[in-house]
């Protein structure tokens, strides 16, 4: 859920609750003093509007959820076998909340060029995609930034085969495609008929 440039976290884990509430406030701590910073944070509290958009979405999240994950599997099932693509199902050990849907081309769409190339394909027959990163996370230049003090060596070192993979063969939908069954059909009959074109 988001709030403008705000949003929200939800756990019942303690740990990543205290974790996420000193960063985003400032590096202090529950129950700490008002000027003691533990960790490095932000100034990131969110204001009395950002919490009355937040509220109001609490009230249909449940709702909204379970449309997207239905919706997201309606359109594997649709996608299953489609030669050129095939969607990457949430993990086994949970359900995904289809915020993204990540789509992995195959070498019969990769030969035509890199996936930029054919997220604009899409683009230009109504489909919107994104082409995601475009490098791992590890390789983006703000960690090698000097004031944080990262370990630029060990990143530098770094080649995660999956991760690479994922920046030169995944695009990712946004949820807003599910947002109804018919527009679930209606992106699945796209993409079908545009990664045929595609590869043709």
């Amino acid at each position: 859920m988001n709030a403008g440039e705000g949003g929200i976290i939800v756990t019942n884990d303690e740990s990543i609750y205290k974790s996420a509430w000193s960063i985003h406030n400032v590096g202090r701590t529950p129950g700490g003093g008002w000027y003691q910073h533990e960790v490095m944070g932000w100034n990131l509290r969110m204001t009395e509007i950002q919490a009355a958009l937040l509220l109001e979405q609490l009230e249909v999240f449940e709702e909204r959820l379970k449309r997207l994950r239905e919706n997201g599997k309606l359109l594997a099932d649709l996608l299953e076998g489609v030669e050129g693509i095939s969607l990457i199902p949430p993990p086994k050990y949970g359900e995904g909340n289809y915020y993204l849907v990540f789509l992995r081309l195959g070498r019969e769409a990769l030969s035509r060029g890199p996936k930029e190339k054919f997220v604009e394909y899409m683009r230009r027959r109504g489909v919107e995609l994104l082409a995601g990163y475009e490098a791992p996370v590890y390789k983006q230049r703000a960690l090698y930034d000097e004031r944080w003090r990262l370990p630029k060596d060990l990143y530098a070192s770094l080649r995660l085969e999956g991760a690479e993979r994922a920046c030169r063969e995944v695009v990712w939908i946004y949820f807003t495609a599910l947002s109804s069954e018919d527009s679930a059909r209606k992106l699945a009959e796209s993409l079908r008929r545009g990664v045929k074109e595609y590869i043709r």
